[in-house]
């Protein structure tokens, strides 16, 4: 078992409401592709809709375990 756990939450990403944040969610994936954690934790409003899918998938070939906490935008 590890000494350490490399943790990443991130929440509220809300894909598809503005561009910047978009760019923002493509730069974050970039990030944990090149130096993955141990563990990410996707915690509530992804993204409305079509758009939930479509943030999850960015998220789906990263080489860690995942959690999904839904928010109020994703149910």
């Amino acid at each position: 078992m590890p000494d350490t756990l490399r943790l990443t939450i991130t929440a509220d990403l809300h894909l598809g409401i503005r561009k910047s944040g978009d760019e923002a969610t493509r730069l974050l994936t970039d990030f944990l592709r090149a130096d993955p954690p141990d563990l990410l934790v996707l915690a509530g409003d992804q993204g409305a809709g079509d758009e939930f899918a479509a943030c999850l998938k960015l998220f789906q070939d990263l080489p860690c375990q995942k959690a999904l906490v839904p928010g109020n935008h994703d149910i």
